[in-house]
């Protein structure tokens, strides 16, 4: 949001307003989107309300990784962990939560899939890989493993689309991997 807030200064905007549309948790890498202005926000926003929007991620995940299917989806609620003010746990009184994954490459100690969230909670991804027994390298609040290089939950939005708020067109974007993880990745 700084780098966004900074750039309309730059270019002279007359409303420097932010308007995040999909945002990232802290020290996610990857896609995020940005409207230009209030009403563009707007549309945006019934676009997701309404599910038109697709992002897929890419994660590290380490563990019990000999119990992870080519292909599955980790249904199980999520709520707030009543010990932390910032950590979620899978509890049977959460929202529901839907986190559809592939496996991609798996070596141990750790493999790379490719994930799409059909529901939106906090910390979503790492809270189910880490109830499956497979936690985000890098995720110390998760249990993940921190001793292979990477220094921040191994999580990458690689993957938007959605439709253009004005003209209907529908938009794809990707970015490859983040640096730290793809290094690890070209191990596997």
């Amino acid at each position: 949001a700084n780098r966004v807030k900074a750039y309309y200064v730059k270019q002279g905007y007359p409303n420097q307003v932010v308007h995040v549309v999909t945002r990232l948790d802290r020290d996610t890498s990857g896609l995020m989107l940005f409207a230009k202005h209030g009403f563009a926000h707007s549309k945006l926003d019934q676009g997701l309300q309404q599910k038109q929007f697709i992002k897929k991620y890419q994660a590290l995940v380490s563990g019990a990784i000999d119990t992870l299917n080519e292909h599955a989806l980790i249904d199980l609620p999520i709520g707030r962990d009543l010990s932390s003010l910032l950590k979620r746990q899978v509890i049977e009184t959460g929202q529901k939560a839907q986190t559809e994954y592939w496996l991609k490459k798996r070596k141990t100690p750790f493999a790379l899939v490719d994930i799409q969230l059909h529901t939106g909670r906090t910390h979503q991804i790492r809270v189910h890989f880490s109830a499956i027994g497979c936690p985000l390298l890098g995720d110390d609040l998760y249990g993940g493993a921190m001793e292979l290089g990477i220094q921040r939950q191994a999580l990458h939005c690689y993957s938007l689309s959605f439709y253009h708020p004005f003209s209907g067109e529908r938009l794809f974007f990707e970015l490859p991997l983040a640096s730290d993880m793809a290094q690890v990745a070209q191990q596997i």
